[in-house]
């Protein structure tokens, strides 16, 4: 008989615990089409990429970039979420080429990874990324193929450590 109540209350409390959880998932939802519906009413662009890379950023789901229709905007949506994330892949989310290359560079210079400008198809984009890592980094301006970037390169490096902006000329 001791185990029948044991087994009873066990059930009752399963029960309660699923009828919470579904309480608690439907508050998440109202909130989350609250949230969605405010940034729908947001008639800025700008404004309203921003609305959802955060609206992303707190739910942790990209995806929710998805909701603008403007290719630009969505993939600044996208950028603004990559921008809290440490996860390389999220860049892989964008459609538009030169944002795609703006979230590796960015990504490539918080991390001081000058293996990450390695994801860069175009040379010019992938030498601009190595030179932002070469801050930190010197000998990576010997990997920038372009002559004029590699002496923009260097003489940031010199700049830096000389503790100066003056010309050289």
């Amino acid at each position: 008989m001791n185990i029948s109540h044991h087994k009873s209350k066990s059930f009752i409390y399963l029960i309660i615990l699923l009828l919470l959880s579904i309480i608690i998932l439907g508050f998440v939802k109202t909130v989350d089409k609250k949230i969605k519906s405010d940034c729908d009413k947001i008639e800025n662009e700008i404004d309203k990429y921003r609305c959802y890379g955060q609206f992303a950023e707190t739910q942790k789901d990209p995806s929710i970039c998805n909701n603008i229709d403007n290719v630009d905007s969505n993939n600044l949506c996208y950028l603004e979420f990559a921008n809290t994330q440490t996860d390389l892949s999220i860049c892989n989310h964008m459609n538009d080429k030169d944002h795609k290359y703006d979230c590796y560079i960015g990504f490539a210079i918080s991390k001081k990874d000058p293996s990450i400008c390695d994801n860069i198809e175009i040379q010019i984009n992938k030498d601009v990324c190595y030179t932002g890592v070469a801050t930190f980094q010197p000998s990576i301006c010997e990997k920038v193929k372009n002559q004029k970037i590699k002496d923009i390169c260097y003489d940031s490096i010199n700049k830096k450590t000389s503790g100066g902006d003056s010309p050289s000329d």
